[in-house]
C-alpha cells in the first residue's frame, strides 16, 4: 500500500472535494482521483461515494480513514522521535485566536527558552476553522480555539467527530478596548449600548450590516486606530495592564450584553503534549494570573 495514498484520501476527506484536495496537495485532479481508484482496487472496498456536490465517505470508508489517520500519526510521531534523539534542533508552532494574553504569554514563553538550543517557533492568529484543520493535517500538534454560546455546539460536535481532545482554558467575558482619548473613555461614566451607537466597532472577521465597522485581520492594527481614532471600539478578552500601558489603551465598564467566550485548549487524541507545550501552557496560566491580580489591585 502506497502511504502517500493515504494522505490523499485523508485530504479528500477533510476538503469534502477531489478538485479542493488536488488543489492543496499542488496535484492534477486526474491524478488524485487515479490515486484513490488504486486505493479502494488494493483494499477491496469503496472509500468514497462520488455525487455532483462532491465526495463523502462510506460507512467502510469511514472506518478505513479513521485508521489512516491513526497510521500517518503514529508515522509522525516515530519520525519526531528519532529526530530528537539525532538532533539538537526541535520546533514548537501553535495557532491561536486573536488574544493579546495569549501572545503576551508566547512573547514571555519565547524569551525564556534557551538560547543555546537550536528550536522553530511559528506563533499562528486565525480563525477556528483554520486552527482545527492545522491539527486534522498534523500541521500541529495543539491549538487554542475560540468557543461562544453560538458555536460551541457546532465545534464540539467537529472536535469530538475528528477524534480531537479538548479542555477549556479560561472562561471570560468580553471587554470593552478603547484609546485613552475616546470619546467614551473621556465621558467618564459606565458604558451603556446607547454610547455606542454612534461609535465605529474593530471588529475580527464577518461584519455586520447596519452597523458602524472596521474590519481587521491582524492584531496589530488595532492599537493605531484605537490611539487614531477616537470614536472607536473593539470587544476583546481580558487585556494584560503592560499592553493597556504601552498602546495607551483603557478597558471600560460596560453596562451591555456582554457574551461569554470560551478559550479550549484542542490536540489529537495521539498526541503527547511535550516539554515546550508545557512550558508556553505554564506561561499562558501566569498571564491569566496577572491579569486576575491586576483587576483587584
Amino acid at each position: 500500500m502506497n502511504f502517500l495514498h493515504l494522505k490523499y484520501a485523508v485530504e479528500i476527506e477533510r476538503t469534502g472535494s477531489i478538485s479542493k484536495a488536488a488543489e492543496n496537495l499542488f496535484m492534477g485532479q486526474p491524478n488524485l482521483s487515479k490515486a484513490i481508484k488504486e486505493l479502494e482496487n488494493e483494499i477491496g472496498i469503496t472509500v468514497f461515494i462520488r455525487t455532483s456536490k462532491g465526495v463523502t465517505p462510506t460507512e467502510q470508508g469511514k472506518e478505513f480513514l479513521k485508521r489512516a489517520r491513526e497510521l500517518i500519526s503514529s508515522f509522525k510521531n516515530l519520525t519526531e522521535s528519532y529526530n530528537k534523539d539525532n538532533a539538537r534542533s526541535t520546533s514548537f508552532f501553535v495557532a491561536v485566536p486573536r488574544a493579546d494574553y495569549i501572545a503576551n504569554a508566547f512573547i514571555s514563553f519565547a524569551s525564556m527558552l534557551d538560547s543555546n538550543e537550536q528550536i522553530a517557533l511559528q506563533y499562528e492568529e486565525t480563525d477556528n476553522e483554520q486552527i482545527i484543520n492545522h491539527i486534522m493535517d498534523f500541521d500541529i500538534g495543539m491549538g487554542i480555539i475560540r468557543l461562544s454560546a453560538d458555536n460551541e455546539k457546532k465545534y464540539l460536535k467537529l472536535l469530538v467527530d475528528n477524534d480531537i481532545k479538548y479542555r477549556i482554558l479560561w472562561e471570560f467575558d468580553e471587554k470593552l478596548l478603547c484609546g485613552r482619548e475616546s470619546i467614551l473613555a473621556k465621558s467618564g461614566k459606565v458604558i451603556s449600548k446607547s454610547d455606542l451607537e454612534d461609535m465605529t466597532e474593530l471588529v475580527f472577521g464577518t461584519v455586520e450590516s447596519g452597523k458602524k465597522t472596521i474590519r481587521i485581520n491582524d492584531r496589530g492594527s488595532k492599537y493605531d486606530l484605537l490611539t487614531a481614532l477616537t470614536d472607536t471600539y473593539m470587544w476583546v478578552s481580558p487585556t494584560p495592564k503592560s499592553v493597556l500601558e504601552q498602546y495607551k489603551l483603557i478597558q471600560l465598564n460596560a453596562d451591555t450584553e456582554k457574551k461569554k467566550y470560551k478559550d479550549v485548549l484542542i490536540f489529537r487524541s495521539d498526541y503527547n503534549i511535550s516539554r515546550l507545550d508545557e512550558q508556553f501552557l505554564s506561561e499562558l496560566e501566569r498571564v491569566k494570573e496577572k491579569i486576575r491580580i491586576d483587576k483587584l489591585s
